[in-house]
């Protein structure tokens, strides 16, 4: 039986460590993203690099000291495929920078038994901007960066307001929550 919780621990270990080698390693090119701005497929090494630092930078400029995926569901759709959803929790001090958000994918197990992600699906807003995905990076920015809001987090105890991400590369565009 496939460990998706572990599967998705070694993915969250290869972000906290920068091993985007480990990181690439889970996942299966062409890689399909689809989130809210449209549809984005990584065909390269360097559009994963890309992606990573980008998500990295971000983390970093969340102040992000605690980033967990857990596992919610997953079906075993046949020999070797699957799909599963997980949640992302992004934390500062205990403290949620942005509402857990989930995302879809589909899996692949390749050699050796190792299971690589196939596409994923996200509903988080500016994803695309996020990850630095193609098409969806502007090509005049000239390093500026763009602020994209998180997901709202609805009232309670210990909330905060939406954190706001910075887009490398993504000039011109400025969302508010």
């Amino acid at each position: 039986m496939f460990d998706f919780q572990g599967y998705l621990d070694e993915v969250v270990d290869a972000v906290r460590s920068a091993d985007i080698d480990a990181f690439a390693a889970r996942l299966s090119l062409p890689l399909a993203v689809m989130c809210v701005e449209g549809t984005a497929v990584m065909t390269t090494r360097e559009d994963v690099a890309r992606a990573f630092d980008a998500y990295r930078l971000n983390l970093d400029r969340l102040g992000v000291t605690d980033y967990v995926r857990t596992a919610s569901a997953l079906h075993l759709v046949g020999p070797g495929y699957a799909m599963g959803v997980y949640q992302t929790h992004l934390l500062r001090n205990g403290v949620r920078m942005v509402e857990p958000y989930s995302t879809a994918v589909t899996l692949r197990e390749g050699g050796g038994g190792r299971w690589r992600t196939t596409s994923l699906a996200t509903a988080v807003p500016g994803a695309a901007h996020w990850f630095r995905l193609p098409p969806f990076l502007d090509a005049e920015t000239d390093g500026e960066e763009t602020v994209v809001a998180a997901p709202a987090a609805p009232a309670r105890r210990n909330a905060v307001r939406p954190s706001l991400m910075v887009v490398p590369g993504a000039a011109g565009r400025r969302e508010e929550p």
